[in-house]
């Protein structure tokens, strides 16, 4: 026989002063009969990771989704244009690379580095002072934006400098609220 401690309920008119204190009213224990005691059950790990399951996926259905703001391509364009102009002027030396890490994920931003590298020592062991007039007088002249998928965009641009005209061809994708570049490739 197990003892359960169980605590009758005491109609308040039995005890009108404690109702009315709000003292706690007294309490009696009783023994009660083991057979009345639920047992526990036991559960299987393949019984809990189920229920896991099934509580994430309940919890999952009932989630709201995130709001997210609706996608403004002449924003998305004019980042594109900013990302496409600073990697030019990151290639001429004319901005420090980095500058352009909070906008290109880690393999672009990798590629760019190396880049920049390889146009600077051949400007280093170049004798022309021309190589250091490269990358001046930057201008955008045209944007091509194409939606790929939701919150993923690839752009192409046409830049000019005073020497040639260069294209240079992007990807940006929103990630987290933040549009980053995940490919960029200078012609």
């Amino acid at each position: 026989m197990q003892n359960l401690l169980t605590f009758p309920q005491f109609p308040t008119e039995a005890f009108p002063l404690a109702a009315a204190s709000g003292a706690p009213r007294p309490v009696t224990p009783q023994r009660v009969p083991s057979s009345s005691i639920p047992q526990p059950t036991a559960i299987t790990s393949l019984q809990l990771s189920r229920q896991k399951a099934a509580d994430a996926n309940e919890r999952a259905a009932n989630a709201t989704p995130p709001i997210t703001p609706p996608i403004d391509e002449k924003r998305v364009s004019a980042i594109a244009a900013s990302v496409g102009q600073a990697a030019i002027e990151v290639l001429g030396g004319s901005r420090p690379i980095k500058q352009m890490q909070p906008w290109l994920d880690a393999k672009s931003f990798e590629r760019l580095q190396t880049r920049t590298a390889l146009v600077e020592n051949f400007r280093r062991r170049s004798s022309a002072n021309t190589a250091t007039r490269l990358h001046r007088g930057i201008s955008v002249r045209s944007t091509h934006l194409c939606q790929v998928r939701e919150g993923a965009y690839e752009a192409s641009l046409v830049i000019s400098e005073p020497s040639r005209v260069r294209a240079v061809a992007l990807r940006l994708e929103l990630r987290r609220g933040n549009w980053k570049v995940t490919a960029l490739e200078i012609g």
